[in-house]
């Protein structure tokens, strides 16, 4: 794809590419990081950055000093980079979709148990076996046809569990707005309600301390308190095992908010 594209750099800024190679292994997308516009910037230490990575471990050293001055800052992101970042990373949404009718009733077929029926019935009907044959086409049918009732079935009862979208505050352009939670891109300054909510995404906490329950991830029934983001790691990289106290997790119930300063409370996504 020989045009220019957009990818984020290891600081999650976006920026200009003049090829995107990329594909995707078990519905993760690689991107090939390392190609340089100009040989003056190459050296080798970036010959050891050269490789694939999924989007998701292409930003991984951000200083904790920018998200604390883009929380800051108070503005979020523009229109234009909203679009830029939901054109790379896709909506916030995990989509379940359902395999064709005719795609489940062929690899029902092709099972070994009923290949192994399909023979016998062709035995039994040259061996004038008509009826018997007859009647266990007929419960092979039968059985093929509830199988795939229940593989779609099962199907849809997952793709009704997976699908979750909310309305959310958000801060984009300097703007408190509502949105939906499928539009959210990292980035994002998210406003947390004070009465809680079930968050929707992974996001970095930059003021105020919330209590979470955890137990759908930790199988803790005891709520735990997150606390912001300080200076104290001011120069550090961000990562998201070490600094787990300030990470608000995607799926964990958010119980109470407190912010001293009566303003709301904020989080960064990741």
């Amino acid at each position: 794809m020989f045009c220019i594209q957009m990818i984020p750099s290891e600081s999650g800024e976006m920026q200009k590419i003049a090829e995107l190679r990329w594909f995707v292994y078990r519905k993760l997308e690689y991107i090939w990081i390392g190609d340089k516009e100009s040989e003056e910037t190459a050296d080798e230490s970036d010959e050891e950055s050269d490789c694939w990575k999924t989007s998701s471990e292409i930003a991984s050293r951000i200083p904790c000093r920018t998200l604390l001055g883009i929380s800051e800052a108070n503005f979020g992101l523009s229109s234009s980079e909203i679009s830029r970042r939901l054109e790379f990373y896709g909506r916030n949404a995990i989509v379940v979709q359902l395999r064709p009718i005719l795609y489940l009733l062929f690899m029902e077929v092709i099972t070994p148990f009923y290949v192994f029926q399909i023979f016998s019935v062709t035995v039994w009907y040259n061996d004038e076996y008509a009826f018997y044959a007859s009647l266990i086409v007929i419960l092979s049918l039968g059985s093929i046809v509830m199988d795939v009732w229940q593989i779609r079935k099962q199907e849809i009862r997952l793709r009704g569990m997976v699908h979750s979208s909310e309305s959310v505050e958000v801060i984009r352009d300097g703007i408190e707005m509502t949105v939906g939670s499928d539009q959210l891109v990292p980035g994002d300054i998210l406003l947390i309600p004070p009465h809680g909510c079930l968050m929707q995404c992974d996001s970095v906490l930059m003021n105020g301390t919330v209590i979470v329950n955890e137990s759908v991830l930790t199988g803790e029934s005891v709520p735990i308190t997150k606390v912001a983001l300080t200076d104290e790691t001011h120069d550090a990289i961000f990562n998201i095992e070490k600094n787990s106290k300030n990470v608000l997790f995607c799926g964990t119930q958010i119980l109470q908010t407190r912010f001293y300063r009566g303003k709301k409370v904020k989080s960064l996504l990741r």
